[in-house]
């Protein structure tokens, strides 16, 4: 794959800030899909891996 980027931001020399756009608007879309999925399901995933006991609230959260 990483070949493949390289030959795509060569072939587009002239236009690197479109090259690079399009993957860089992939690699977001992905990231906001996991972070919509962890979200959805980490809590329920941790309660059945960790026991019905194991809840994390809001307090667990950095910040």
């Amino acid at each position: 794959m990483q070949g493949n980027l390289i030959a795509h931001f060569v072939d587009q020399r002239d236009k690197r800030l479109r090259a690079l756009l399009a993957p860089a608007a992939a690699v977001a879309a992905l990231g906001a899909v996991g972070v919509a999925a962890a979200g959805l399901l980490g809590p329920w995933l941790l309660r059945v891996a960790f026991g019905e006991e194991y809840r994390a609230g809001a307090p667990c959260w950095p910040g």
